[in-house]
């Protein structure tokens, strides 16, 4: 075979709890033993554990503490952590708050470290944490934010400031997915307008600068960023 070449492995599909359960995201543990899903409708996170060969074990499926669990990251320094963002922290109301959720993976066996903690904000999307393991950031497009958690040492979970709101993004703008630099120094957050009436506009780029108390300044004008009205993705380095 040509270097680089894909080929479907053997036992690497598996089903998910139900038929289409509106799964979130997709992630390897910082170890490579284990693959887990967010499932939003069924409130689920699922476990498969990853063989030598890269074949996937059954589903173990453990119910979400938040309620609508949507992304996900590891912390770096305890890689058996990792926190979890709810779409939908209480679960009440026409637009409920958003809220974050610490938990334990030990063994491909998931454990509630602590919350929901609610973020005041709405439909948190993507989850980041930095290199140190001491703050995690949550994107929020209804509520054009970033929301920052203190990490405790056994992996508690607190606000960085009490109103959710750590940093703020254009008014007409949608933060989807973020992205830290290789040191952490900065927090990069896409602002898509793909959703945005009567008609989709271009996406552009927020920029923060991390301090060592996790307070996050702008970097960037995101006015001087004009991307395609489509773009998805972001990656930084």
């Amino acid at each position: 075979d040509d270097e680089g070449d894909l080929h479907p492995i053997k036992g690497s599909t598996r089903s998910l709890s139900i038929p289409q359960p509106n799964p979130a995201q997709v992630q390897i543990d910082p170890s490579g033993r284990w693959l887990l899903v967010t499932e939003k409708l069924t409130n689920l996170i699922d476990v498969y554990r990853i063989h030598d060969d890269g074949s996937l074990g059954p589903r173990t499926s453990f119910t979400s503490t938040g309620v609508y669990p949507f992304g996900m990251a590891f912390n770096p320094v305890r890689p058996h952590e990792f926190i979890v963002d709810d779409g939908f922290g209480l679960g009440v109301g026409p637009k409920p708050p958003g809220a974050v959720t610490a938990y334990n993976l030990t063994g491909g066996s998931v454990s509630l470290i602590n919350g929901p903690v609610i973020d005041f904000q709405l439909a948190p999307c993507w989850m980041v944490i930095t290199r140190d393991g001491r703050f995690a950031y949550t994107s929020n497009p209804d509520s054009h934010d970033i929301s920052g958690f203190s990490i405790g040492d056994h992996g508690t979970i607190s606000l960085l400031n009490s109103n959710g709101v750590t940093a703020s993004t254009p008014s007409d703008t949608f933060p989807l997915e973020e992205g830290l630099s290789s040191n952490s120094r900065f927090l990069y957050a896409l602002d898509s307008r793909l959703l945005l009436k009567p008609q989709p506009g271009p996406a552009t780029l927020s920029g923060f600068r991390v301090h060592g108390d996790g307070s996050l300044t702008p970097v960037i004008d995101p006015a001087t960023f004009a991307l395609p009205f489509s773009t998805i993705g972001l990656a930084a380095e």
